[in-house]
């Protein structure tokens, strides 16, 4: 089973958790102002990316997405930042760094599909504005 090693929740020091996946491969999850970064690492930064994301809103989504995914939250009361959270609940579930990739893109294209529905209010971007004369 998958655990959770230890974590930081903190506006100051930042936030980051260390987890073991089953498989024995050690797993980092760093959530910033900037964006989010999985990691499979022994040593931190050094590592396979098995997910990066530097727009801030679309991880925000992204976190939405994994919280739909994995409603059985597994991550214990002291986590309570909910981006960090969802994400730490989602490679709980996982047992290998592949399954992590998978489970976190899949989230990922999951809410693009749905930013592309009619009616979503937060669908497009702001290069697609078009100048009226």
């Amino acid at each position: 089973m998958t655990t959770l090693k230890r974590f930081i929740d903190d506006d100051r020091r930042g936030r980051v958790a260390q987890l073991v996946l089953d498989d024995g491969s050690p797993c980092h999850v760093w959530i910033a102002r900037y964006g989010a970064l999985v990691r499979r690492s022994k040593h931190g930064l050094f590592g396979e990316r098995l997910y990066e994301e530097k727009n801030p809103y679309e991880v925000a989504r992204t976190s939405l997405a994994l919280a739909a995914l994995h409603p059985e939250d597994r991550t214990p009361a002291a986590l309570t930042h909910p981006v960090l959270a969802s994400f730490v609940n989602a490679v709980l579930h996982c047992e290998s760094p592949e399954a992590v990739a998978r489970v976190l893109n899949e989230a990922r294209q999951r809410q693009e599909a749905a930013s592309r529905e009619p009616g979503d209010p937060y669908s497009g971007s702001w290069g697609e504005a078009t100048l009226v004369a």
